[in-house]
């Protein structure tokens, strides 16, 4: 079964059929919480998106705008409780509110949708939903009716603004590690993949059910969701898109052994689907969009444990997919192990951890293997807080150190530690392409909330602005541009 998205009275696009108005309960206006044409915001000035749960939410489904949940009582600084909002912390500094919904009348000054999750690809940004009642919002219809869809994601999309609802429940990212993300797009942003799986009629989803599901342009217009994955995939352990839109997926073939997995590589034209024979140890990574090797899958193969280890490519031949084992060896890295891959500007590193240390070593430049390739180590993490993540060719995260925190940027060659001050507690923070970092936390000892930043190319924490976000009522914290 796919799912459809809807917008105002543009057609309403399922698996099978395509109408060309709109159908469904359509009524005259009443209570309830209307979806918003647009968002009626640039997105191209926007940094990132904040989704708040909220001072005074709850997790029953949200039906009518309730009265406390004013404009005014909702707004940042603001007294009382407050219910889920989605915040925009723009390029020059504002944080804007976002509303997603507003009441029949027009009004933007309603009570929100919560949102669990938001997930930014090339020419959309996805907005997963918590409870509403019924699983359903209404779209409003030309001649002043309306019309209730499901809507468990909101599609926004990042030329104008436009809002659609969809079916599709998408899974959720909560320790922002980039191999476990449930939204990917290929290079152009054409063609995008969500794992989740399709409410029923009644608004329940059930993620046992999870599998992959393409959205992509099918007109000017209007996206589509279709799946992908059969019903042998079943919460995949990640997956990956390579620049023309080729899927690889990763996951457990039986229920009841999670010691075997199995790779599988699904053609974008819909060609046979290839799998993978070679012993692999769930580490992957696609080729370098704009390279030579832009449509290749690395995988880490078998359980090797450096400094001998086998990275297997598979790549296209004519019409199909051909599996080749590439052995490695990387001197000096035995302690560390194998624990991933990771891009950082042209090239792919093997990257690896062990006692308070971490180690990357070049492996692949300009789609070719690197001869001798020797690690660079990176002392001082305890533990990495939320994932490792890239931007401006350069590998940036934020480490504990065991006596407090520390920005890393890593660009392949030598480390550049950032300290954080000891009055800084860090929870959240984002990565801009140019290497930025956004960050919200909070003061130890007055627990003072605080958002800052640390400019491209800077080694400054700079504290921008207190009492303004609460990080115990951030879900999500995610950079778009």
């Amino acid at each position: 079964m796919g799912c459809s998205l809807h917008r105002g009275c543009l057609p309403v696009l399922l698996v099978a059929t395509l109408s060309a108005g709109c159908s469904g309960n359509k009524d005259q206006g009443g209570g309830g919480l209307v979806l918003r044409t647009h968002l009626g915001l640039d997105l191209s000035q926007v940094a990132s998106l904040v989704a708040t749960k909220g001072t005074g939410s709850t997790t029953q489904p949200l039906e009518v705008a309730p009265p406390e949940f004013s404009s005014q009582r909702a707004a940042l600084g603001g007294t009382g409780e407050t219910g889920p909002q989605v915040l925009a912390l723009t390029l020059s500094g504002e944080i804007l509110e976002v509303a997603l919904v507003e009441d029949p009348q027009g009004a933007g000054a309603v009570g929100q949708p919560p949102v669990e999750a938001i997930y930014p690809t090339p020419k959309w940004i996805f907005f997963v939903l918590g409870a509403i009642a019924d699983g359903k919002l209404r779209v409003r219809l030309d001649g002043g009716t309306f019309e209730s869809v499901g809507c468990q994601s909101v599609a926004a999309r990042r030329s104008d603004g436009a809002l659609f609802c969809t079916t599709l429940q998408i899974q959720g990212n909560p320790n922002m590690d980039t191999w476990y993300d449930t939204v990917r797009s290929n290079s152009s942003g054409d063609i995008v993949y969500a794992l989740g799986t399709v409410a029923d009629s009644n608004g329940n989803a059930d993620h046992a059910n999870d599998t992959i599901y393409r959205v992509s342009l099918d007109s000017a217009s209007l996206p589509s969701a279709v799946p992908v994955t059969g019903p042998e995939v079943r919460g995949p352990l990640g997956f990956l898109v390579n620049a023309d839109g080729d899927l690889y997926v990763d996951y457990n073939p039986s229920a009841l052994d999670f010691s075997t997995t199995r790779c599988q590589v699904y053609p974008v034209d819909g060609g046979t689907v290839f799998t993978m024979q070679g012993a692999h140890n769930g580490h992957a990574i696609a080729g370098i969009p704009g390279t030579s090797d832009e449509n290749t899958f690395y995988v880490g193969g078998g359980q090797s444990a450096a400094p001998g280890a086998t990275i297997l490519l598979v790549t296209r031949t004519g019409s199909g997919f051909i599996e080749t084992p590439h052995p490695v060896t990387i001197a000096n890295m035995e302690n560390y192990g194998f624990g991933g891959l990771q891009r950082i500007g042209g090239a792919l590193y093997a990257g690896g951890s062990s006692n308070s240390q971490m180690a990357f070593a070049k492996l692949i430049e300009d789609g070719g293997f690197v001869s001798n390739p020797t690690p660079v180590t990176i002392s001082g993490v305890d533990h990495v807080v939320g994932g490792i993540l890239s931007a401006a060719s350069q590998l940036v995260f934020l480490a504990n150190t065991g006596t407090g925190q520390k920005f890393v940027r890593f660009d392949g060659l030598a480390p550049e530690d950032i300290p954080v001050s000891s009055d800084l507690d860090i929870s959240k923070y984002t990565v801009a392409p140019t290497g930025a970092i956004d960050f919200i936390g909070l003061r130890a000892g007055t627990h003072e909330k605080i958002h800052g930043v640390v400019a491209a190319g800077s080694q400054s924490v700079d504290v921008s602005s207190a009492g303004v976000l609460d990080p115990a009522q951030v879900v999500v914290f995610t950079r778009i541009n």
